[in-house]
């Protein structure tokens, strides 16, 4: 799901965007609520959300009001946690800590980091007087969100080499439990498939 359906999700579950750069959007229910709900996005539209980073959207878009805002949460806090999450050649990061949902989009964990640090000194300059200090203090440990790979892993069975090879179902099993061995013809259909999957599984690994 792309950017920019997601933005129409949130807006359709009664967010609004409150503030827009050439970088990101701000997402709340109220403007006067920033503090305590806030969503930032990065500002690709055409960009397909992986499936961790989704997730995370919407059960933002459905909690309820954190009982202490997020800015303060954050100045109690020793260490945040920046989840990350790899999508072809580049790497998602969030940053989920009581009302405040931050998704950046980079090509590595230690620019993730750095666009964390920048926007959230720019959240915090009208609360906290020295933001660009009390951020630079703060330690970011990366985190993975392998939630693609598990999906992927769940499918890995005879039904998924079945459906991408063309291979019967019923054969794929019989190959599978030993009763039944592929002719040379199946036998690179289903080596293709194997190896469109392994692919897969090293791109989602990073």
């Amino acid at each position: 799901m792309k950017l920019l359906v997601v933005n129409k999700l949130l807006i359709n579950r009664g967010w609004q965007v409150i503030d827009k750069t050439s970088r990101m959007y701000l997402l709340s229910p109220d403007s006067q609520l920033r503090t305590e709900r806030l969503i930032v996005l990065p500002s690709q539209n055409s960009v397909p959300v992986p499936t961790g980073t989704l997730e995370a959207i919407m059960r933002r878009a459905g909690q309820v009001k954190s009982t202490q805002p997020w800015h303060q949460a954050i100045t109690n806090k020793g260490a945040l946690h920046l989840t990350t999450e790899r999508t072809g050649d580049h790497l998602w990061g969030r940053l989920d800590i009581n009302g405040l949902l931050l998704i950046v989009r980079s090509t590595d964990t230690t620019c993730l980091i750095t666009q964390v640090r920048e926007i959230l000194a720019a959240l915090l300059a009208d609360t906290i007087g020295d933001s660009c200090q009390l951020v630079e203090s703060l330690h970011i440990e990366a985190c993975q969100d392998m939630t693609e790979v598990w999906d992927l892993l769940r499918q890995i069975r005879g039904s998924y080499l079945a459906d991408n090879s063309g291979v019967d179902l019923a054969l794929v099993n019989q190959f599978i439990g030993g009763t039944a061995f592929p002719s040379a013809e199946q036998t690179c259909k289903l080596q293709k498939s194997i190896r469109e999957l392994g692919q897969h599984l090293l791109q989602l690994a990073g």
